[in-house]
């Protein structure tokens, strides 16, 4: 999967015996260096021993963890500080960036508790970060406090449980099959149609209870409002095209689209014909419009005219 964002992992021991790079380099990191007023990574810092860079990412190497940086340029390392206030209320572990730009665009941050770091870390998005320095951020006044924000998880494990919620949400077998899950960047994509209307509800409900979930896109649609989705297409057809005369009937079954009625035209026939189909989960139309007084059976001695998405 490519991720639309670059993960710069921090490293324990920080700018230590590195090999420093322009720009964002993504994977585990010695620390990286950051325009504080632009908000973008400027270099990365990398451990000597890695050995998974690029031949792009290794015609941007520049030195050392000894490389003067730019004036004004702040640097970031594992023991960097999230405060509020005059308060450490955590310590940053990541920073996600544009893959292209290298901007930056969130933090991910391991809580303060009572005793020690929570392990279980938080998305910090930047627009929550007032200031930025040498090894530390400050939060924005009237930031959540960082527990409320969302936690972090892999795709992987909040795909898993996506799967898992969706079988207890939707006890029909041939239901789950038909709603397809798909996890980027915590963005949970559900794709399908089902047969009732309920059946999505219950799939909104079994991603809303998944922890770490960033986003949901619910591109589920119900078989049972074809017919009017049918409906909607025609009429907006017939509006656009000034078509008029004609007289559409609209059935549905399993995903298939039966229309009959009378258009004034074979080419009106024709444009019905592909806004029905062009409706979301019909997948067969069987047209058997008549034009003229004569339905495509008896003209073509074929019966009616059936087109497949």
């Amino acid at each position: 999967m490519q991720y639309t964002r670059l993960e710069l992992r921090f490293l324990p021991r920080g700018w230590v015996r590195g090999v420093l790079y322009t720009g964002a380099v993504g994977g585990k990191v010695r620390g990286a260096v950051i325009n504080p007023g632009a908000r973008v990574v400027t270099h990365t810092l990398l451990p000597r021993s890695r050995r998974n860079v690029s031949e792009a990412e290794a015609s941007r190497r520049m030195g050392t963890e000894k490389t003067p940086l730019p004036a004004g340029d702040i640097r970031l390392t594992a023991s960097a500080r999230v405060c509020a206030g005059t308060s450490v209320v955590g310590r940053v572990t990541c920073l996600w960036t544009d893959r292209t730009t290298s901007a930056l665009t969130h933090v991910l941050v391991r809580p303060r508790g009572r005793l020690f770091f929570s392990k279980q870390e938080r998305i910090l998005p930047l627009e929550l970060v007032e200031t930025m320095a040498d090894g530390a951020f400050t939060l924005a006044k009237g930031a959540p406090p960082l527990l409320d924000l969302p936690p972090f998880r892999e795709d992987d494990a909040i795909e898993r449980d996506v799967r898992l919620a969706l079988a207890e949400e939707l006890p029909d077998l041939q239901a789950r099959r038909t709603v397809k899950v798909r996890v980027e960047d915590g963005h949970v994509s559900l794709v399908g149609a089902v047969e009732i209307p309920e059946i999505i509800e219950a799939a909104r409900r079994a991603v809303a209870r998944v922890p770490g979930v960033r986003g949901v896109t619910l591109d589920v649609i119900s078989l049972e409002t074809l017919g009017d989705r049918v409906e909607e297409q025609i009429r907006r057809v017939i509006a656009e095209r000034h078509i008029t005369g004609a007289r559409v009937r609209v059935l549905t079954e399993h995903a298939i689209v039966y229309l009959e009625g009378t258009a004034p035209s074979v080419e009106a026939r024709a444009a019905i014909e592909r806004a029905a189909l062009a409706a979301a989960g019909a997948r067969v139309v069987v047209n058997d419009i008549a034009v003229g007084g004569e339905p495509p059976s008896r003209a073509t001695q074929t019966g009616p005219l059936v087109r497949n998405r």
